[in-house]
């Protein structure tokens, strides 16, 4: 979809048409949830300028998408586990296994591409993360 249709990304589209066009370079950094991969990882690469008809609005290059999510993708179970904890106040306790488990729960999901059921404890430390 071309910048300033409707999207929820169009709006990120044109601000990053908009920085290249005055020669500041924008790096997209995002987790690969939602509808990014789509509209961000194969949209935005492919998306045609509005003040250059003949360039990208970014290059390909300069748009990640992580894996999983920026945490699960640069820290251990172990250290999430420990921001996690320290995040509630101790008022949760969160172990590597707990992390690990969310890890593998998402790992799943993006597999199977659904939504799959997970306990409740492991949906909430991975809404937390």
């Amino acid at each position: 979809m071309p910048p300033g249709e409707v999207s929820s990304y169009s709006a990120l589209w044109r601000l990053i048409d908009y920085l290249h066009h005055h020669q500041t370079i924008a790096f997209v950094l995002l987790d690969s949830e939602g509808l990014a991969p789509v509209n961000i990882g194969k949209g935005l690469r492919r998306a045609a300028s509005i003040h250059f008809p003949d360039r990208r609005v970014t290059r390909p290059n300069y748009v990640k998408l992580w894996k999983l999510s920026f945490e699960m993708d640069n820290f251990n179970d172990a250290e999430l586990a420990k921001a996690l904890t320290r995040y509630s106040n101790e008022q949760a306790r969160f172990s590597a296994a707990d992390v690990k488990q969310c890890r593998e729960v998402r790992a799943f999901q993006r597999r199977e591409g659904s939504c799959a059921r997970s306990t409740s404890s492991t949906r909430n430390a991975w809404d937390a993360i």
